[in-house]
């Protein structure tokens, strides 16, 4: 077939050539009368044949915004709006309710009509078009009037996977219209854990906490009562999980508080822990909390670091390891292991000591109060401090604690794990003067700083905030494959992180839906309605004023429009350039 575009083409060349013939025929005639009139009436002619035979258009700037509006009523429109704006209009709907009770056309196709509506401008009502639809308007725009702002829970954030340790909580907004307070109740099987008061006609911020009492998946009850009506209920699904076990060991030259304090602040927070404390030269005094995989710690060469999380050591126990203790523990380090030094005065710097530049100490006494702050400002209570050892500045290392501008706490990469020193002595001061928090406080930062960088479950992000029946759900997972979607939902690879994958599948059950290796909630379609209405009114406030901004920009005022030249001008003038050409040709052949 030949090309559409060659066609006018080779009918323009034989329309030149015809003219060229004309014009050779006209110079060969005898007689001159009316020359210039025939060879005029000849181009004219030939010029309407091509404008009447072929598809003729120019560019036409005009105004984006069109006079002519179409009536968009999605849901939550007003009946009032509807009976007003569609006498008379052009008017269409997105919610089948208002196509069947008011006999108004449902737009079924969207991508269909806005092509088919290209020239009118949009005007819509209740609460707005979905996400979906409003990518097909990004280069149009919308002007849209919201509607009264939902009665109910409008808003709603919470952790849909917390530690079993973590406090749940609840950030909510909720909208009272209503002339009387509404009370807003959280329920844990069926027992009410925290509630709060909404004034009435008020639009107000809440937030509810609660401490978790089991593990598994759990669904929440959240409620607004007003008087002895339940207004609203909303399921809250929480999946709660133990987190994984950190084993620790604990490696010490003597007896010490800081060692037993130490120790005994592992055991309250449940770490798996083993000890050993140096009697002397080749005796060791052992403590092993039940659970803890290692039951040997006479001979480290022979231990199995790997399974360790967190080896805590002071310089003077780690100087008098053997050589190849002190390889496997370095191995170890190099695999993962996290190792924190507790820095002392040591006459012989270990291995790992010679990581850090240590000041001071050497027994060098000079007790005073240390004003301990971290990188971030953070302060801490004073402390009582009996040897002045510091860490010098290396571009290698990060500081963690200072006093002022002396490190007294730093970390540094090594292999795969991390290495963190400090000098701090005397923490045990706190816990007996019953500071409790600073002592959380700085051995919570220091062990995070070197402990093992454990995998955690799988981390689940839903394109929506509530996932429902039978809506195409798009969710990131960022872990293994999920088992239970590759049959039927085969996975989509993050380009840049390996270990993050996409799906997007169409759920048809509601409630937990549990695989081996992910938990996730579906909600009923009726669920947080009042939420999903708010969320679309803002998306659409949102939208509308980014389309007026860029109109007033002037980034969308003009528009060029391709206008069709009609056929019949081009007609009559052929008809009267051959009349022409024939009057002339009869008497002066």
């Amino acid at each position: 077939m030949m090309n559409e575009h060659v066609l006018p083409v080779i009918f323009v060349v034989m329309v030149i050539a015809l003219g060229i013939y004309l014009f050779i025929m006209e110079k060969r005639r005898s007689y001159k009368f009316h020359y210039a009139v025939r060879w005029v009436a000849s181009a004219v002619a030939l010029l309407s044949l091509v404008g009447w035979l072929l598809p003729l258009s120019y560019s036409s700037r005009t105004d984006s915004v069109s006079n002519e509006v179409c009536y968009v009523f999605t849901k939550g429109t007003p009946k009032d709006t509807i009976e007003k704006r569609k006498r008379g209009q052009h008017v269409v709907t997105t919610d089948s309710a208002i196509s069947r009770i008011h006999r108004i056309t449902l737009a079924k196709n969207w991508s269909d009509f806005v092509q088919k509506n290209s020239g009118r401008q949009l005007i819509v009502y209740g609460y707005g078009l979905s996400e979906s639809s409003l990518h097909h308007l990004k280069d149009k725009g919308i002007t849209y009037y919201k509607p009264a702002t939902p009665e109910g829970f409008v808003f709603a954030h919470w952790q849909r996977y917390v530690g079993e340790s973590e406090e749940i909580l609840l950030w909510l907004q909720y909208h009272n219209p209503r002339s009387q307070a509404v009370k807003i109740a959280l329920k844990d099987a069926s027992m009410v854990v925290d509630s709060t008061t909404v004034s009435p006609d008020t639009l107000n911020p809440l937030l509810l906490r609660l401490k978790p009492k089991s593990v598994g998946n759990v669904v929440l009850d959240l409620i607004a009562v007003a008087g002895k009506d339940t207004l609203f209920s909303e399921k809250v699904p929480i999946h709660i999980t133990v987190p994984p076990s950190s084993n620790v060991l604990l490696l010490s030259s003597t007896p010490s508080f800081q060692h037993k304090f130490l120790g005994a602040w592992f055991q309250e927070l449940r770490y798996p822990l083993a000890s050993r404390s140096r009697i002397s030269k080749d005796k060791f005094s052992t403590f092993y909390t039940s659970g803890h995989p290692l039951s040997q710690l006479d001979n480290l060469e022979r231990l199995d670091f790997g399974k360790l999380d967190l080896l805590v050591a002071d310089e003077a126990e780690l100087s008098q390891l053997s050589g190849r203790e002190t390889k496997a523990i370095e191995k170890a380090i190099n695999d993962g292991l996290g190792l924190l030094i507790l820095g002392n005065s040591a006459a012989k710097p270990s291995f790992f000591g010679r990581l850090f530049d240590w000041k001071g100490g050497q027994g060098q006494v000079n007790e005073r109060a240390v004003q301990l702050v971290t990188s971030d400002g953070e302060r801490f209570s004073p402390l009582s401090f009996e040897e002045e050892i510091t860490l010098g500045y290396s571009e290698r290392q990060r500081g963690l604690l200072y006093d002022g501008n002396r490190i007294m706490a730093a970390t540094r990469p090594y292999g795969l794990g991390h290495v963190t020193a400090t000098t701090i002595q005397n923490t045990h001061q706190w816990r007996l003067k019953g500071d409790e928090a600073s002592y959380a406080r700085l051995w919570s930062m220091l062990v995070n700083s070197a402990m093992r960088h454990q995998d955690a479950d799988q981390a689940t992000v839903y394109s929506a905030a509530f996932p429902s029946l039978f809506q195409w759900t798009h969710m990131d997972v960022l872990g293994a494959p999920v088992h239970s979607f590759v049959d039927y939902y085969p996975p989509i690879s993050d380009n840049w992180i390996a270990r993050r994958h996409s799906y997007a599948f169409w759920p048809i059950k509601g409630g937990w839906h549990t695989d081996s290796d992910l938990s996730y909630y579906v909600y009923g379609n009726a669920d947080w309605q009042a939420a999903k209405d708010y969320a679309r009114i803002q998306s659409n406030q949102y939208f509308a004023q980014e389309a007026a901004s860029s109109e007033d920009n002037g980034l969308s005022e003009i528009a060029y429009l391709q206008v069709q030249i009609p056929k019949w001008p081009f007609f009559m003038l052929f008809l009267i350039s051959v009349a022409i050409l024939w009057y002339a040709g009869r008497d002066f052949i």
